[in-house]
């Protein structure tokens, strides 16, 4: 069949393009059906495994202060609320401010270069806090991370849709995802055997298991030499004007604030227990750095795991038997079974303060994944891009800037016997319930079955 004038155009673009730009995605049957298949058979799936290694990274440094910073908040003689704003609004803010800038350049310019750079600026905010003398300083070196750290999930997605055909983009983002799920419990597990293993009586050797987390993190800022940039595939769709989005998201807003909302309050929740539970344990359990590492790294590591995959499944099930009215109805619910579990932190023991989180933090993630792809599902599609913008930069400021906040400031304001584990239960309980009632009574404007096909 000879070459349309299209096809011959498109031909001879790709002919000019620089010898290390990847063309396009691979033909379906050049790769297995496999993840292992996906990493290892040919150049797209190396350059997946680089990009997972990126995210790897990034959440390593944004969790890297989380096993630290009892020794740390010692060492410096900080207060859990100086501690809160190292682990909440210190990440948030910065994202939450160049979250558009950083959205334009990965859109206009080479995104390879752009995760060399977030890489670099992971190994520098991390070593930059290990010899930070106080708080502001240790406080500016956490605000580096948290815009790089983000970036290099963001950077890793944008590029997956052209190296692989709509049939294995799936797949290849869970290889992403999975790779920030082990930077994050890994940064636990590091953290904690650093500070027993490097412990020489010194407060500050926190410094000194910073300095070694920031050596680690070089190794992915080198392997990103390797990544190429995949030339990009046009869709060719038109583009809204921001006067008609902002227009078409008002017109939604019945549907799109309890999502918003109702997100924002689950994983407020869900990020008070991931900065405060470490603290819990070694004050209530005496339990030394490398076992509490141990702990949570193992509840991150399973919930991680089964967390987006019920919420996967619920969401594609709920979707084809009752539609998104179904989908919010399962998410109140999924919302109230946490209740219990938020208590997790009043647990008499170890291990039941483990399983207790365990069941906690895989229903917060399932709850995001559902909420994720019910956006998808009932926004319009010149606003879903924004939809979903609007979302997660929300979910950041409420769940890494407030809920760190909120837990510090009410375990100064409680009474010395209840201290940080009440804190911790009083805000997990609370924020949950307010989620599930806010889901509950949005239910209503969302159609039944069948809805957004």
């Amino acid at each position: 069949m000879p070459m349309t004038e299209e096809g011959a155009k498109a031909a001879d673009a790709r002919a000019t393009l620089p010898p290390d730009v990847i063309v396009g995605g691979p033909e379906p049957s050049t790769l297995r059906t496999t993840f292992l298949g996906m990493l290892f058979l040919d150049r797209h799936g190396r350059q997946l495994g680089l990009l997972a290694l990126g995210g790897m990274a990034g959440l390593f440094s944004r969790t890297a202060l989380g096993p630290l910073q009892e020794t740390l908040a010692v060492d410096l003689g900080l207060g859990d609320a100086e501690v809160a704003l190292l682990q909440g609004p210190a990440l948030a803010i910065p994202l939450v401010l160049l979250a558009i800038p950083l959205g334009l350049l990965i859109d206009r310019t080479a995104r390879a270069r752009l995760l060399l750079i977030a890489l670099v600026l992971n190994v520098a905010g991390t070593a930059a806090a290990a010899f930070a003398p106080g708080f502001w300083s240790l406080f500016a070196a956490r605000a580096i991370v948290g815009f790089a750290a983000p970036a290099t999930g963001i950077i890793a997605y944008a590029m997956i849709p052209d190296l692989f055909p709509p049939e294995k983009r799936g797949r290849a983002t869970t290889l992403v995802v999975l790779g920030q799920l082990l930077g994050s419990s890994g940064a636990f597990f590091v953290g904690g055997q650093l500070l027993v293993r490097l412990d020489a009586g010194d407060g500050a050797v926190w410094r000194l298991a910073l300095l070694t987390m920031a050596a680690i993190l070089a190794i992915p800022a080198f392997a990103a030499l390797l990544v190429r940039e995949p030339a990009r595939i046009d869709t060719g769709q038109a583009r809204s004007p921001v006067a008609n989005a902002w227009s078409d998201l008002w017109q939604v807003r019945r549907r799109f604030v309890p999502l918003v909302i109702g997100m924002a309050l689950v994983g407020l929740a869900d990020g008070a227990a991931l900065v405060w539970t470490a603290p819990t344990l070694a004050r209530t359990f005496a339990l030394p750095p490398d076992q509490v590492g141990a702990l949570i790294g193992i509840v991150l590591l399973a919930s991680g795991i089964l967390g987006p995959l019920l919420g996967g499944w619920l969401a594609d099930r709920c979707q084809s038997r009752g539609g998104p009215a179904q989908t919010v109805g399962v998410l109140a619910i999924l919302a109230t079974i946490s209740l219990p579990c938020g208590l997790f932190s009043l647990m008499p023991t170890p291990a039941t303060l483990g399983a207790a989180l365990l069941i906690f933090l895989t229903l917060g993630p399932a709850i995001s994944v559902m909420v994720t792809a019910l956006t998808v599902i009932v926004m319009p599609v010149r606003v879903r891009g924004l939809c979903v913008t609007i979302k997660y930069a929300t979910g950041t400021l409420v769940g890494i800037g407030a809920a760190p906040v909120i837990v510090g400031v009410l375990a100064d304001a409680l009474p010395p016997a209840a201290g940080l584990p009440a804190a911790l239960a009083l805000t997990c309980v609370a924020t949950t319930l307010a989620g599930a009632i806010v889901l509950l009574r949005g239910r209503r404007h969302f159609p039944g079955v069948n809805a957004g096909r």
